[in-house]
């Protein structure tokens, strides 16, 4: 079989837009669209009940501020992508009896909460760099989300996991497997302390973790982990998920190497990563 790095079976953590990502879609615009879209939908609330406060139809309204009904009901309804100008609220302000006042307050957020949420970016801006094939860049990012949340949070937090895991799987697809066995150790580390040996996160590690041994083919070190990972989830996600086929996949092609020992046999199973 021919050995390429598609063919990978180490799980990752799949996040919500990961069918997106796999039809080709840039989702970071497409998260800071919904952030924007939350603006324009908060500030046609504000409008909206501004003016029934104020005891007007929108035929009133909309006369007074000198536009169209239309107008003002696409505004109410949150349509567009910009929301009204500044000139435009401040004359439906003033329609409506009020003082319209433009006031710039520092952020909410902690200075901690803003270095965590870069971090969160870092880890996303990985993932698509992974998914482009661009692994040094997103080794890159995901080292700098690990040591800042590292910092900010301990060594051993489950978000520092979710990273270091897709970490390990970047090294897998470079073939570094010195490094996927160190990454790969950390994670599991963290997520067997905090979420216990019966999880389906902690069966991920566990199979990535057992890779690393076979890549230099400590194999009676990978039978447990994967019989262990295949068991938990196997129990908890059930026999046809995906994750759950994989690591039936790696201890299958483990046995057929136990069996047999030749070298096309491990070649194999490298391509079924």
């Amino acid at each position: 079989m021919r050995k390429h790095a598609d063919h990978h079976t180490a799980i990752s953590d799949s996040p919500s837009l990961s069918l997106l990502r796999a039809r080709g879609v840039d989702v970071v615009p497409l998260l800071d669209g919904y952030a924007a879209k939350d603006s324009v939908v908060k500030a046609a609330g504000q409008i909206r009940a501004m003016r029934k406060v104020a005891g007007l139809s929108q035929m009133e309204l909309a006369n007074a501020a000198g536009m169209s009904q239309a107008d003002l009901s696409r505004i109410e309804s949150g349509l567009g992508i910009a929301g009204p100008s500044v000139e435009t609220v401040s004359r439906l302000a003033s329609s409506c009896g009020y003082e319209f006042s433009l006031t710039l307050h520092p952020s909410a957020l902690t200075s901690t909460d803003q270095e965590l949420t870069t971090a969160q970016t870092l880890h996303t801006l990985g993932e698509t760099y992974m998914e482009n094939k661009k692994y040094k860049k997103a080794e890159s990012v995901f080292d700098k989300s690990i040591n800042t949340r590292k910092r900010l949070l301990g060594d051993k937090s489950l978000e520092t996991a979710k990273t270091a895991n897709c970490l390990a799987v970047c090294y897998l697809l470079q073939h570094e497997y010195q490094k996927l066995k160190s990454m790969a150790s950390y994670a599991l580390e963290i997520r067997w302390d905090i979420l216990g040996d019966e999880d389906s996160e902690t069966a991920r590690s566990k199979n990535n973790l057992a890779i690393s041994f076979v890549a230099e083919k400590e194999y009676e070190k990978a039978e447990p982990l994967l019989l262990e990972a295949l068991g938990t989830l196997d129990q908890i996600l059930g026999a046809a998920h995906p994750d759950t086929v994989r690591a039936a996949s790696n201890l299958a092609i483990l046995k057929q190497h136990q069996n047999q020992n030749n070298d096309n046999l491990h070649a194999e199973f490298l391509a079924a990563l």
